[in-house]
């Protein structure tokens, strides 16, 4: 997984520095000070994880997928099942469902995935700005300009490798990692942001 990584910010890096070398100002980690910016290309990485993470830290989704699960596995062989006794039977109707839950989960990623590499999806491999202020946030690339509110963030999910801010339930700006020079700056980066969420 390592190994990914170094890869993805080895291909994205020129990019990046471009980027940084013409449009990103001079900044020196201060969290409550200069505002902050961050310039990242979108890349077909960063959407698959992007899905992967809304996916399985869904709560609702996942009960609801667990739930058909159990249903569907209990109406088509509850009464083969439990001819091998309670315990038994028990068990295998569990297994089922995971099995079952696992598939309706994999269905629902793959056609996330397969939606996301749409033409109509212009915003996928775009070169996006985010910009962090002490009331607001504001992002760019080359179809738009948005200015949100921290107020709007519903959420802020927190990786390895990325920062996903939620400003609906099923939205989010995604900010790699690769978009930062150093640790130092993505984690003064990653705390301005999970500071004034709180606020």
């Amino acid at each position: 997984m390592g190994e990914g990584w170094q890869a993805e910010e080895q291909n994205d890096r020129r990019t990046r520095r471009w980027w940084v070398r013409r449009f990103a100002p001079p900044h020196n980690g201060n969290v409550g000070g200069e505002n902050m910016r961050a310039q990242f290309r979108t890349t077909f990485p960063d959407v698959v994880r992007f899905i992967w993470i809304h996916l399985t830290r869904s709560t609702g989704l996942l009960l609801f997928i667990g739930a058909m699960a159990l249903f569907l596995t209990w109406n088509a062989c509850h009464s083969t099942i439990m001819q091998h006794g309670r315990i038994v039977g028990t068990i295998a109707w569990l297994m089922a469902a995971a099995i079952i839950f696992a598939g309706i989960l994999l269905f629902a990623f793959l056609a996330s995935v397969l939606t996301a590499l749409s033409r109509r999806n212009k915003t996928f491999m775009t070169d996006n700005t985010i910009e962090l202020q002490e009331d607001r946030f504001l992002t760019e690339n080359r179809y738009g300009k948005g200015e949100y509110k921290w107020d709007i963030v519903q959420k802020i999910v927190r990786t390895r490798g990325r920062i996903v801010l939620y400003v609906t339930q099923s939205t989010g700006i995604v900010v790699p990692r690769r978009a930062f020079t150093n640790a130092a700056e993505w984690d003064a980066f990653c705390n301005f942001v999970e500071t004034h969420r709180k606020k």
